[in-house]
């Protein structure tokens, strides 16, 4: 006995739609930067710490894509440790304009191979709290989607 279209399609959307909601929105789209410019620095026990806009904490451990250029830690061909920035760092990497909402810590299993053009990853986003070199955000688990 055929099973009626109407009971097909129904179960078509109903898988449609559980797929979209079970992958998490911040997944689908690329973070903007001026999203993350979102933090402020207050004073806390003689230093500046970050204070998260609710809509940067909600970001904190999901998992996430960014847009930007590599600025590398390590004199290799493939990058497993390296700062995602807004901004092209080609030629001074601590000339960058901007501050640390700019700048992403960014740690991979797997290398990314060194690129001055722009690149898009994705990983799970951290909120960084008493980073000894200012940063206030951190993508773990990284993997590159795309490399111009």
């Amino acid at each position: 006995m055929p099973v009626p279209r109407t009971t097909l399609c129904t179960t078509a959307f109903v898988i449609l739609l559980w797929v979209m909601v079970s992958v998490p929105v911040a997944a689908q789209e690329i973070i903007p930067w001026d999203q993350l410019a979102d933090v402020e620095f207050v004073q806390q026990d003689r230093q500046m710490v970050p204070s998260f806009s609710k809509e940067i904490q909600q970001l904190d451990g999901e998992n996430v894509r960014l847009s930007g250029f590599m600025i590398p830690l390590q004199q290799t061909p493939e990058q497993r440790h390296f700062v995602l920035s807004a901004f092209p760092a080609a030629g001074c990497q601590f000339c960058i304009p901007g501050g640390p909402d700019t700048l992403v810590d960014v740690i991979c299993e797997d290398g990314i191979e060194f690129s001055y053009n722009r690149i898009s990853v994705e990983g799970r986003f951290e909120l960084v709290e008493g980073d000894p070199y200012g940063l206030v955000y951190r993508l773990t688990d990284a993997r590159v989607l795309e490399q111009e």
